[in-house]
């Protein structure tokens, strides 16, 4: 996402690294644990990440529903009245990079509430009215981007999304496609499949439990520093 600017120059900084280090890179490669154990390696960090969290709302078969990492680079098989169920970071970031009509809904009582402050990307500087400059949420500048919080989605149907709100009072909300951003579960299990292929063998990143960017590269840092 253009937005997401740093993330790409930070991406591009270390393929740039692992050209100068002569690191081996193998694309389009599926590891198994038998591979992985016939190449005699002396250690082995199995970094297997996280998939995304399918929950289970009555109709989400019968919308069909997007998930929200799809919609990149298909935006425009989506209608224009767009409802994101999940307003973590992920599905705020979608949310912003949809930039239609958009409604997040979160059960949350803030938008994008895993946000970390030091995140630049999900802020914005903005003019406020007295003529000082302050720090606002980006999502609030964007045009006919809605967040609906404290809000638990109760129904999906093809067209519509029925959240109920603290009081108990249910609200239908129409919309040309529905996109679902419900979380993250690591991928251990995968992980733990490569146990034993080396003497010393580690689990990073998200695949033991979901995480950012920096809580990645600093758990496979400490591991890589002790080796």
């Amino acid at each position: 996402m253009s937005f997401k600017w740093p993330v790409k120059n930070f991406k591009e900084y270390l393929i740039r690294q692992m050209a100068k280090l002569n690191v081996n890179v193998k694309l389009g490669t599926k590891a198994t644990p038998a591979m992985i154990q016939s190449g005699g390696f002396d250690v082995v960090l199995a970094a297997t990440g996280a998939e995304p969290n399918i929950p289970d709302i009555p109709g989400i078969k019968e919308s069909k529903a997007w998930i929200f990492y799809d919609v990149y680079g298909r935006e425009k098989e989506l209608g224009k009245n767009v409802v994101i169920v999940g307003g973590s970071q992920m599905g705020v970031e979608t949310g912003m990079y949809l930039a239609e009509n958009v409604t997040v809904l979160t059960r949350q009582d803030k938008i994008a509430h895993d946000a970390s402050p030091l995140h630049n990307i999900t802020l914005a500087w903005v003019t406020a009215e007295n003529g000082k400059e302050t720090i606002r949420s980006a999502w609030e500048v964007i045009n006919n981007f809605t967040g609906i919080t404290k809000a638990v989605t109760v129904a999906l149907d093809k067209g519509k999304v029925t959240h109920r709100n603290a009081d108990g009072e249910e609200t239908a909300i129409k919309c040309d496609s529905i996109v679902i951003c419900g979380g993250m579960n690591h991928r251990l299990n995968e992980a733990m499949s490569f146990a034993g292929t080396a003497d010393q063998f580690f689990v990073i990143g998200d695949c033991n439990s979901a995480g950012n960017i920096q809580k990645c590269v600093r758990n496979a840092f400490g591991i890589a520093s002790t080796l």
